[in-house]
């Protein structure tokens, strides 16, 4: 409506309000940015924050700054379909977030040693450099690449569309969190579920698996193999393929696909914040972690 009015300078956004019931129609546009109510050309991820938006996962952005205190997050815009990219690549790299200069392209590779943890400095850094990104136009993509994606790797690869792994035997995939003897969040099951489906999500999860690129592939939990020097260029042809297709009409089809997971992410979040934080804090849950972290040492040459 507003757009067809030439009052939006954005085509159409996804259909955030009218999910919420807030809005009687199937496609929005940026209305909030059209009256300068939101300083973004597209919807701010402060909404997200407030429970606004049904967003399947949390921006990083978020708790950098301590106002959500959630362990793992993930990429937010591209889970909301906020940016026109339809894939990250399954993986990510051993310089934190260099940004490679592809035409029409954002390859934004993480490099945090020794093994990408996610701390509070790394996802601050992540996340803006995600919004820089967004932010600017000339970009039609972000793509992680390169190496083994564990527990929060996994669901930031998971919360994309789709998924390219490298062909290389020391990779591996998968939500673990069970072998670190903590507990997957219900949310991270349920983005595993929309993807592999219940009995492979089931016996993933239960066994902490982590898989190596075959067996990803053959599970559903990546949609494509290829050499490790052909990542880039196999990512940038399927994503030619996913743009064709008009943003609009994708994105609330995305939406679509996934508002069950987000609507019950959003009504539970405070409990499942809290359930964690009362979980991870235990006395045994801390050292099932310190005798995990140790067995890794002990693999190390």
């Amino acid at each position: 409506m507003w757009c067809a009015q030439g009052r939006v300078p954005c085509p159409v956004l996804a259909a955030v309000w009218c999910a919420q019931g807030r809005v009687p129609c199937p496609v929005l546009a940026a209305v909030w940015c059209a009256q300068g109510r939101v300083p973004c050309p597209v919807l701010a991820a402060v909404w997200c924050a407030q429970g606004r938006v049904p967003c399947p996962v949390l921006a990083a952005v978020w708790c950098a700054q301590g106002r959500v205190p959630c362990p793992v997050l993930a990429a937010v815009w591209c889970a909301q379909g906020r940016v026109p990219c339809p894939l990250l690549a399954a993986g990510r790299s051993s310089d934190s977030l260099p940004c490679a200069p592809v035409p029409g392209i954002a390859v934004l590779t993480m490099k945090s040693p020794p093994v990408n943890s996610l701390s509070l400095d790394f996802l601050t850094e992540f996340s803006i450099s995600l919004e820089k990104l967004e932010l600017d136009r000339g970009c039609r993509g972000v793509i992680l690449t390169s190496g083994s994606s564990p527990a929060g790797g996994c669901l930031m690869a998971l919360a994309c569309d789709y998924r390219i792994m490298a062909e290389n035997p020391k990779y591996s995939i998968g939500l673990n969190e069970t072998q670190l003897g903590i507990v997957a969040p219900f949310w991270f099951k349920d983005t595993l579920v929309n993807t592999v489906g219940n009995r492979a999500a089931e016996l993933s999860l239960q066994l902490g698996l982590l898989y190596s690129a075959p067996d990803a592939l053959r599970t559903g939990l990546v949609d494509l193999l290829v050499p490790e020097d052909k990542v880039l260029s196999t990512a940038s042809q399927t994503m030619t393929q996913w743009l064709a297709i008009p943003d609009h009409a994708r994105q609330i089809t995305k939406s679509m696909m996934r508002k069950p997971t987000v609507d019950r992410l959003l009504a539970s979040r405070e409990p499942d914040i809290n359930n964690f934080v009362s979980f991870i804090t235990k006395d045994s849950i801390q050292k099932s972690l310190r005798v995990y972290m140790e067995r890794l040492k002990q693999r190390k040459p």
